[in-house]
């Protein structure tokens, strides 16, 4: 699943999301499975440093870890008002200011010193709008320019930890401007707080009668002769040539049959691909997809709400565990990914696991394969029921590595300044620097590429980890069960998802948090 570098992530002050939260609840009790009870649960001792993010847009660090009760966060605490101004110690927080708590590394001095990499824009106040419907989760999300509303990519979006941390290659549908250059827009629109660590652009010149593509490995090759493949059929043998014969949007969904029968023997549904064999002896599949909301579901409600108040410790500190990491990594590496197997000596064998894909851009991928003897290729997709939607599926009868030119940040525009080198600095290198961002925050990065008289293609490399704020309600989940990934854990969640999915598309994309 996870590349992992260890780092030490610098925090800083997250601009506060203030809202009003109770009456809403806890953002599962209208997508149509088991609701989250309100209850008092038992008090739960958290070791790993939290912060506290209230209803008045203050700040209170646990330092030391705190004591969550029914009624009240307890602990060795200090308090920062909006400007961060240290506003004393803290002993207690009534539980009915908190909307939202978070674990962090580092020391609480750290948060006073240092006030967030965009404090220099005003605080962003979120209405009751905001966490009551605040299931949109995407890690940053990039955009072609301030007015686009169609995502370019999203940046490493299985990163949830600092251990995690890794470096995350999306192919861009843009051009360069006639100055040479290119403009993002990069978007914290989910209630997280975002590490970026690294952010590049690559580019990419090559025949006109070319396409380049990442692989998964994060390396680059320039295709041709890209065509559909003869046939595509699923597990139930139905036809579905024509939905992935064409990018445009109109996606591979598992049948609901399938994931009706699924339990956890069986987890699995599968497109088969044929198409005639390539006159090489190598080749490459094209593939245009992203992950369904099932892994949204799976992080929120199990992951975390369904640990209550501990997820804070697994993602402070069991997160950062190399066992704990391994095993979660060991299942979504069995289970998780969406494996590309080719037919040979009378059985499917995997040649690639694809992992990072988040479900808000399209993103695409080429997969270089060694073509088996025969008179046809034939490739399977497969992958958990209904974890994945495949908007193309295509074979590339040529494929090269190629080596694109990098490209670093060369102006980061705020709302509050035209440039800001400070912060172009905390990107310019994979190191100990870290440009952090809270809900609501945007920043626009331009990169000088220059003019071309080839065909170019771009790409946006970005490296870094997101921490998920717990909701309150989250928070004090009454029956909680520590989070152990397992076929019947899994099980369980699809089975959830088949009665949630209609709500969590509906709600996913109006539930983002606006930007300034």
């Amino acid at each position: 699943m996870l590349a992992f570098a260890l780092r030490r992530a610098r925090p800083q002050f997250v601009l506060a999301l203030a809202l009003i939260v109770g009456a809403g609840g806890c953002v599962f009790r209208t997508v149509g499975t088991r609701p989250v009870e309100r209850g008092r649960a038992a008090p739960v001792q958290v070791f790993s440093p939290v912060k506290l993010h209230l209803t008045d847009g203050s700040t209170v660090v646990f330092q030391d870890g705190a004591l969550i009760t029914a009624d009240s966060v307890k602990g060795r605490g200090r308090r920062f008002g909006l400007t961060l101004a240290d506003s004393g110690l803290v002993q207690a927080v009534p539980f009915d200011r908190v909307v939202a708590a978070e674990s962090f590394r580092g020391e609480v001095d750290e948060v006073a010193s240092l006030l967030g990499t965009l404090a220099a824009t005003p605080l962003v106040v979120v209405g009751v709008a905001g966490l009551a419907v605040a299931l949109f989760g995407s890690c940053p999300t990039v955009y072609a320019d301030a007015t686009g509303d169609v995502a370019q990519a999203e940046l490493f979006s299985s990163s949830i930890a600092p251990l995690m941390e890794q470096r995350d290659v999306d192919r861009l549908a843009v051009d360069a401007d006639a100055s040479g250059a290119v403009t993002l827009e990069v978007r914290n629109e989910a209630v997280e707080t975002h590490y970026l660590n690294h952010l590049e652009l690559l580019s990419v010149e090559h025949a006109a009668d070319e396409a380049v593509f990442p692989a998964q490995d994060k390396r680059l090759f320039a295709v041709r002769a890209l065509r559909p493949f003869a046939r595509a059929t699923d597990r139930t043998g139905r036809d579905v040539r024509a939905l992935l014969g064409v990018a445009d949007g109109a996606a591979y969904v598992t049948a609901d049959v399938v994931v009706a029968a699924q339990h956890p023997g069986d987890l699995s549904d599968h497109v088969d691909l044929v198409a005639p064999r390539p006159a090489g002896d190598s080749a490459a599949v094209v593939l245009r997809l992203r992950s369904s909301l099932l892994n949204t579901l799976w992080l929120y409600e199990y992951m975390l709400a369904g640990q209550g108040a501990a997820a804070l410790d697994w993602l402070g500190r069991d997160l950062n565990s190399v066992s704990t990491t391994i095993e979660l990594a060991s299942f979504y590496d069995r289970r998780m990914g969406l494996a590309v197997q080719v037919w040979r000596d009378g059985a499917f064998h995997d040649v690639r696991r694809i992992y990072e894909v988040g479900p808000t851009a399209w993103g695409d991928v080429a997969v270089p394969i060694a073509v088996p003897p025969g008179d046809s290729l034939r490739v399977r997709l497969r992958f958990v029921p209904d974890a994945w939607r495949v908007d193309h599926a295509a074979l590339a009868a040529s494929v090269r590595p190629v080596t694109p030119r990098r490209h670093a940040v060369s102006a980061l525009r705020t709302a509050a300044s035209a440039d800001a080198p400070d912060l172009r600095a905390r990107i310019a290198a994979p190191d100990e620097a870290y440009l952090v961002t809270g809900p609501g925050e945007r920043y626009h990065v331009r990169f000088d590429v220059g003019p071309s008289a080839s065909a170019r293609t771009f790409l946006l490399a970005g490296q870094g980890y997101y921490v998920e704020w717990m909701r309150r309600d989250w928070l004090r989940t009454p029956a909680p069960r520590r989070f152990v990934p397992t076929d019947s854990l899994l099980s369980e969640a699809i089975t959830r998802w088949r009665v949630a999915r209609p709500d969590y598309e509906r709600r996913f994309e109006a539930s983002r948090l606006p930007v300034r």
